[in-house]
């Protein structure tokens, strides 16, 4: 039997392929919550309970968002609490309990994000290889457990997904439709700031994805800026008259900059502490005790000092943050368990960015990009706060390269390329 052929005769119902999708996805999510039990003590995070809730009920009572001050939320940018306001509004009607609502809708929107992410992978790859993708998503431990939650990842993944998908399809398609994308983007940037130079970067790149006329696409990566910059202007505008300052989205707090760079001080919530070397700790004591950044600027000025009198330190706890960005969290719990999971995922990564680099040498732009779209998370978390929430969005981009490692074996089964995985 060619289990290759069968695939493929399978995967030409296309009605088949995406109710396989909506199915699987709902069944894995409910599993799930149901496998996880209510957790409720776990289920409402502080800055939903201080932040998200009090201004998504501002928006639906008309007076903005605000807190329960009347005080324009500066801390929290307003797409997620924007997407509060649909499920809240249906907790106000039917009297169900908050968290209910938020995991129905978190259920949804990732049911469509799937089905936009396996657009994505199709578009770029082919159709095995985006289902495969697919399937190690939608299975992926740590995505689901942002369903339980008031996550704004939730919401973010689906403008994040459909703001590449579209700007792909604009590349593909050889158009000037990529004004979309870019507000798609923008929008997803409202959602989770960590997307501020995604319009950026997808700009830069539109050069080297489609590579002539370079005029032409230099125009069109401009009209992406342009669109991402229409959807956050508002909101920065709003910032700037109430403020005088401009600010990216979001004002960090002083008070949210040294447990960035100093995390292993206070133990996690369960009790649970990093493992850090003494000279680390050493170094995280005498940032702690400093209160006056007002900035990671400043941050970073005075870890510059540091290194000069002493480097060993600083270098360590920069390489302990960029490690920590795959596995950590903000509570500390489990994290050994959680860096043998991913470590199990990357098994099948490493050796498909080897097979794809082999094999699909005509999309290495587009493999590069994705790349870069990565570094550029890590490098945000990094900076910001090292934990593995951040950096789930953009580990679904990885797994399509443990799908060319499964696209391999289906070949290499079926008795045709039997040379492929090493070649």
């Amino acid at each position: 039997m060619n289990i290759e052929k069968s695939i493929d005769k399978l995967l030409d119902k296309r009605k088949y392929i995406f109710t396989s999708i909506i199915f699987a996805s709902l069944l894995v999510q409910i599993l799930f919550i149901l496998v996880l039990g209510d957790f409720e003590k776990h289920a409402k995070p502080i800055d939903y309970i201080n932040h998200y809730k009090p201004g998504a009920e501002n928006i639906l009572r008309g007076k903005g968002y605000v807190n329960n001050d009347g005080e324009l939320i500066l801390t929290f940018s307003p797409g997620y609490p924007l997407y509060l306001t649909l499920p809240l509004f249906v907790t106000n009607l039917t009297g169900f309990q908050d968290i209910t609502t938020i995991r129905i809708f978190n259920v949804f929107t990732t049911v469509a994000s799937t089905i936009i992410f396996f657009l994505l992978v199709e578009l770029l790859f082919n159709t095995r290889i985006a289902l495969f993708s697919t399937f190690i998503w939608m299975t992926y431990p740590f995505h689901l457990w942002l369903i339980k939650a008031p996550s704004s990842e939730i919401p973010f993944l689906l403008f994040f997904f459909g703001g590449l998908w579209l700007y792909f399809r604009a590349i593909i398609k050889d158009n000037n439709a990529y004004l979309v994308p870019g507000i798609i983007l923008g929008c997803a940037t409202l959602i989770r700031p960590i997307g501020l130079l995604l319009g950026l970067i997808c700009c830069i790149a539109l050069p080297l994805l489609k590579r002539y006329p370079v005029k032409r696409q230099i125009f069109r990566g401009s009209i992406v800026l342009i669109g991402f910059f229409l959807a956050i202007f508002p909101w920065e505008m709003l910032m700037y008259v109430r403020t005088g300052e401009i600010i990216p989205l979001r004002k960090v707090e002083p008070e949210e900059i040294i447990p960035a760079y100093a995390f292993a001080i206070e133990p996690g919530a369960g009790g649970d502490q990093a493992s850090i070397p003494d000279d680390v700790m050493a170094l995280m004591l005498r940032l702690s005790e400093k209160k006056d950044f007002e900035s990671k600027r400043a941050v970073v000025s005075y870890l510059m000092k540091e290194f000069i009198n002493d480097p060993t330190p600083v270098i360590k706890l920069g390489l302990i943050k960029i490690a920590r960005a795959w596995y950590a969290t903000s509570s500390m719990w489990y994290e050994n368990y959680i860096l043998v999971i991913q470590l199990f995922y990357f098994i099948t990564i490493i050796p498909g960015l080897i097979i794809a680099f082999k094999q699909y040498r005509e999309k290495i732009h587009t493999i590069l990009f994705l790349l870069s779209i990565v570094m550029y998370f890590w490098g945000m978390t990094v900076i910001a706060k090292s934990i593995l929430r951040y950096m789930v969005p953009v580990i679904s981009l990885l797994f399509v390269f443990s799908a060319i490692v499964f696209d391999n074996l289906v070949k290499w089964g079926s008795g045709r390329d039997k040379e492929s995985l090493v070649s």
